[in-house]
């Protein structure tokens, strides 16, 4: 949630739909971690869920990702444009930073069993071009869009990712 927001949010506020601007684009994981890296992403606890994966989960995400499989789309409040506001995808965000600082050995791969045991460093440099190389699909929330619908249109997101 948004800072100092509160769960009753009022429905019922006037707005033009041409307040709402939402734009897409492609990020790579290694521009991604570098703005995680130098805290330019809010990583908000209270996101989605507040309990962080195990490292069999984390394994399995990196693993997807070197198997090519695309990510789930990642949703960004860029009001502020230095400093990001992650919507969802807590736990992946999480991930990819933990990995790519060496925080995470690998464990249980299902079918790159190879690198069972390894962290970021130890993978051949292969693995680390997927991964820094690996496009991910961004909605972002720009800054005209005003507060409160903003925090409507967050609600809407995490209501959508529990179908």
């Amino acid at each position: 949630m948004y800072p100092n927001q509160h769960n009753n949010i009022n429905p019922i506020i006037p707005f033009d739909i041409k307040d709402i601007k939402i734009t897409n684009a492609f990020i790579s994981i290694y521009s991604l971690n570098e703005k995680l890296r130098l805290n330019e992403i809010n990583v908000h606890p209270n996101n989605f869920s507040d309990y962080p994966w195990g490292e069999e989960q984390m394994s399995r995400l990196i693993e997807s990702i070197l198997l090519k499989i695309p990510l789930p789309i990642f949703y960004f409040d860029v009001a502020n444009p230095h400093i990001w506001l992650s919507i969802n995808g807590l736990q992946k965000l999480r991930t990819i930073k933990i990995f790519m600082e060496n925080g995470l050995v690998l464990r249980n791969m299902e079918i790159l069993t190879n690198i069972n045991g390894k962290n970021y460093f130890e993978l051949e440099n292969i693995y680390k071009r997927i991964i820094n190389d690996t496009q991910i699909i961004t909605y972002q929330i720009e800054a005209q869009t005003p507060l409160s619908l903003r925090e409507i249109i967050f609600k809407k997101i995490r209501d959508m990712n529990e179908y």
